[in-house]
Formats: structure tokens, C-alpha cells, sequence
């Protein structure tokens, strides 16, 4: 269940949480670029139409300062994390850029009326569509951070009101939760922006994942690095011969050389080289 303040909130600020600092951050950066890059394929996919989702602002705040206000009146997506890791993630999307990704999916007209209504069949549509994005993005967070994910099925809201309307991932106001801003852009139909709220407790456990999964993945091409270095004999650097081509050149120079071959003129000696021969020999 979403959860509604009926007041306007405070200013949204950033805080400092600890266990989640400017690492964890950056590494959620990374985390919605990617698996948000994937989200925007299946859309364009879906629709049709090329779409760009751009780098991510991250932010902690608390969850009872988030604003909305510049998506309002907007469209709450909600989905639970339930195989991989845990907790709540949700998507906020102005009313209007929904109204024109669902006329683009039924193939109407590209325009926002203010007769159109977020019926049963149309929330329906947008938790289709937003199935299809989400899925993508999980797919590609399963990749990135070496683990099976699966999300629950989305469950989309309305809002009624452009004042005093807050949405969040958590049953208690007071939590932290990390939010992400993007801009989106579908091409001819859409140039707008969106936002994604994850739970503190989903933001850390995927930052230490995948910050775990990048160090396994160091620490296995090092280990390659050196066997490869150890198993290969050292180069000459130059002047100095090393200690195997030093080795190689003394068991040469300690190998008898061949008897010359004694000069003839033919395959049968003469009686007079069989008498100098003789003649040497003595």
C-alpha cells in the first residue's frame, strides 16, 4: 500500500545516512545507467519508437520530504523486489506522458486530452507497460550483480492532486529512501522526466553486491595476470642476458665441435690423399 500525507511536505534535502555514503551512491548511479539503458530498449521495443533514458541523480532523502510536484499530477508504479534481494521500488510519471505512451501503444492520436481516464483497462496498460520496463531493468541488475532477481507484478496508482501528495517505498515516513531522477526522451512523442524511489534497505543491498561482484571479478583477472606472468619465461632486456639464456649459451659453448670434414675431390680418395692422411696421422 502507498502511502499519503494529506499536508504539503517539507523542503526535500539531502542527508547523510551511514553505511550509505558517496560509494553507495555512485554505485546506484551505475546501477539505474545500465539496467535503466536496458528498461529504455524494451520500451522502444514495445513502442515502436527510439528512447533515451539519461545518467541518474541520485539523492538521499527522507521519505516524508519527497516532492513530486514538477510530475503532478503523475502516475505511482509500485513493485516489490521478491527473489534476489528485497524490499520496494516505486516510479513516479507525469498523468500526460502516460496518456501519450498508452495512445502510442493502441496506435491513436499523439495528443493529451483532458477527457481521458485512468480506467481499469488503461491502468491495466500502463502496469503491462511498466512490466515490460522493469522486467528489462531486472534481467539486467540480475547480470550486474551476479544474482537471480524476479520483481512482483506492478501495481499502478493515480493521483488526484498537484498539492500535498507523497508516495514512498516504506510504511514509515521518517525512513530514508534513495532517490533517482532521470530525463526521458521517446522519440516524436515524449521529452519529459521521471522518478524512481528505492527503499534504503534494496539501495544498500544492491550498491554491496555489485561492489562485490566488480572486486570478485578484479581480484580474478589479477590472479589470471600473474599465473600467466609466472608460467612464461622471463624476456631479455636488452644488454643483460637472462639467467635461462646465460644457461643455454654455456651448454653450447661445452658441446664438442664436429671434426671438419677431410677435403676430397670425389666420393673415392686418391693413393696420394690416403698417404698424406697416413702421413698426418703419424
Amino acid at each position: 500500500m502507498s502511502n499519503e500525507i494529506n499536508t504539503i511536505s517539507a523542503a526535500e534535502e539531502e542527508i547523510v545516512v551511514e553505511g550509505f555514503g558517496a560509494v553507495e551512491i555512485d554505485a546506484i548511479g551505475e546501477i539505474e545507467n545500465i539496467t535503466m539503458g536496458s528498461a529504455a530498449t524494451a520500451v522502444s521495443n514495445l513502442l515502436n519508437a527510439k528512447v533515451w533514458i539519461t545518467t541518474p541523480q541520485v539523492k538521499v532523502v527522507k521519505a516524508k520530504t519527497l516532492s513530486y510536484q514538477d510530475l503532478a499530477p503523475f502516475v505511482y508504479v509500485k513493485i516489490e523486489y521478491i527473489m534476489g534481494v528485497s524490499g520496494s521500488s516505486v516510479m513516479v510519471l507525469k498523468q500526460s506522458d502516460v496518456q501519450l505512451i498508452l495512445n502510442q501503444l493502441m496506435g491513436q492520436p499523439l495528443v493529451v486530452t483532458d477527457d481521458f481516464q485512468f480506467d481499469e483497462m488503461n491502468i491495466s496498460a500502463v502496469c503491462e507497460v511498466m512490466n515490460q520496463m522493469m522486467g528489462a531493468s531486472a534481467t539486467a541488475l540480475s547480470e550486474l550483480i551476479a544474482t537471480p532477481i524476479d520483481i512482483s507484478t506492478p501495481v499502478a496508482e493515480v493521483s488526484d492532486s498537484a498539492e500535498g501528495r507523497n508516495f514512498f517505498p516504506t510504511d514509515n515516513p521518517e525512513d530514508p529512501v534513495v532517490k533517482i531522477s532521470f530525463d526521458l526522451t521517446i522519440d516524436g512523442i515524449i521529452k519529459s522526466e521521471f522518478i524512481s524511489v528505492l527503499s534504503l534497505d534494496l539501495a544498500k543491498t544492491m550498491a554491496g553486491k555489485m561492489m562485490n561482484n566488480y572486486n570478485d571479478a578484479l581480484n580474478d583477472a589479477m590472479a589470471a595476470e600473474a599465473a600467466t606472468a609466472e608460467s612464461a619465461p622471463a624476456p631479455s632486456s636488452g644488454g643483460t642476458l637472462s639467467q635461462e639464456e646465460i644457461e643455454a649459451l654455456m651448454s653450447g659453448a661445452m658441446s664438442p665441435a664436429p671434426a671438419p670434414a677431410p677435403s676430397s675431390s670425389g666420393g673415392t680418395l686418391s693413393q696420394e690423399e690416403i698417404e698424406a692422411l697416413m702421413s698426418g696421422a703419424m
